[in-house]
């Protein structure tokens, strides 16, 4: 009888462990698109804020040689 016991527990177990690890693949493939799109609209932001900056420096530049 207590086998047959431990049998149901360790099968009630696996099931337990199947569900959370089918959870945690949604939960996966819904986060990693979302973070990706975060990351890549930082870098984005990153990149057009250091071009804007790196415009103004030139032609700042170009107006102190255009000066002289």
């Amino acid at each position: 009888m207590s086998i047959l016991y431990e049998n149901i527990k360790e099968t009630k177990g696996l099931i337990n462990t199947q569900a959370k690890s089918k959870a945690w693949y949604i939960v996966s493939m819904i986060l990693a698109p979302v973070l990706m799109t975060l990351f890549m609209t930082i870098m984005v932001y990153i990149a057009v804020t250091i071009s804007k900056q790196l415009k103004i420096q030139n032609s700042q530049f170009i107006n102190t040689l255009e000066n002289d």
